[in-house]
């Protein structure tokens, strides 16, 4: 695993013209996200499923890490054309997974399968 940037508290408080974030769920100032144009690895940690839909719907970053997901429904994740890099860690409660035909999966897809329940939809 890469190494990660300072978590951020209040994206109030980040330039816009960063190209790496992490974050969590309940990030003050998340609806900043939509700024970051230039945004390539976002890290997300500790979210539910209405703030990952939240927060994928307001970035295209091209690398996306998240960890210690609450979320039934990744399918939000099929939205994210640039997409290139996914690495998803320590979900119990995913059971629908994404189509991978709108995404650039281009360099590396990760899962830590032990981790998921039994998913029904790829």
């Amino acid at each position: 695993m890469e190494e990660q940037p300072q978590f951020v508290d209040d994206l109030s408080d980040v330039d816009d013209s960063s190209t790496e974030l992490l974050i969590q769920g309940k990030t003050k100032n998340i609806e900043k996200l939509k700024s970051f144009s230039k945004l390539i690895k976002l890290w997300i940690y500790t979210v539910n499923q209405n703030e990952i839909n939240t927060i994928l719907r307001l970035v295209n970053s091209k690398m996306l890490y998240i960890y210690e997901m609450r979320v039934e429904d990744l399918s939000i994740i099929g939205s994210l054309k640039d997409v290139e890099v996914v690495s998803l860690d320590w979900n119990l409660k995913a059971t629908c997974l994404w189509d991978l035909s709108n995404n650039s999966l281009q360099f590396a897809m990760y899962f830590q399968p032990c981790l998921f329940k039994e998913s029904r939809t790829i």
